[in-house]
């Protein structure tokens, strides 16, 4: 079993350690019944040998039961995936790029990349504004196809807390960018390092 790739892959690993916590649970039942027909056995608490016989019975309906469950999970395919089988996110390619405002490097902001269908990614700017996209915690990349983009900068508001005491926050860029975001990119084999150069918001007129 690859502990590796069941840590790599989040429902996989899912899928491994509920597997583990049942064949241990199963494991568990079986030795305890074993250990109560041997104390009612040995204290003379049993009253008969049809007693006995009965929660003897029971240990090795528990150890059927396990292992009645473990032929069904190995048919429906878990142990297959545990045991390193094609992973179950999509075709990933690398992404990376710079964010600027005004021709600045940006740093600190989240660049996300959302696709038409599947899971985002996501990216923090450095401090010469470039980023790199990640997909999960140890997958980096962007799924391939057409995506909208967002962009956010978020600072913290000197002086000013919320109910809870925590200090607030307020975004840095225009909304254009984020909220009502009208920037998209399309992720492929030829595209895969995208520049955004943002414009400050305009003063409105008084």
């Amino acid at each position: 079993m690859s502990v590796e790739f069941c840590l790599a892959n989040r429902n996989i690993g899912q899928y491994c350690q509920f597997f583990r916590l049942l064949v241990f649970r199963f494991w568990t039942v079986y030795q305890l019944a074993r250990v109560s027909a041997a104390s009612l056995s040995i204290g003379g608490r049993s009253g008969s040998e049809s007693f006995d016989l009965k929660v003897k019975e029971v240990s090795v309906q528990a150890w059927k039961t396990g292992a009645y469950f473990v032929l069904a999970v190995i048919a429906v395919g878990i142990l297959p995936g545990c045991s390193g089988a094609a992973s179950d996110h999509p075709p990933l390619l690398p992404v990376t790029g710079t964010v600027t405002l005004d021709h600045a490097p940006v740093a600190g902001a989240r660049v996300q990349f959302l696709p038409t269908e599947g899971r985002s990614s996501a990216g923090i700017t450095d401090d010469q504004g470039k980023f790199t996209l990640i997909y999960d915690v140890n997958l980096t990349g962007a799924i391939a196809g057409q995506h909208q983009v967002s962009i956010s900068l978020y600072e913290t508001i000197p002086g000013k807390t919320d109910d809870e005491g925590q200090p607030m926050s307020e975004e840095k860029l225009p909304a254009e960018y984020n909220t009502n975001t009208k920037l998209t990119a399309t992720v492929d084999s030829e595209h895969l390092d995208f520049n955004f150069d943002l414009k400050s918001a305009k003063p409105s007129r008084p």
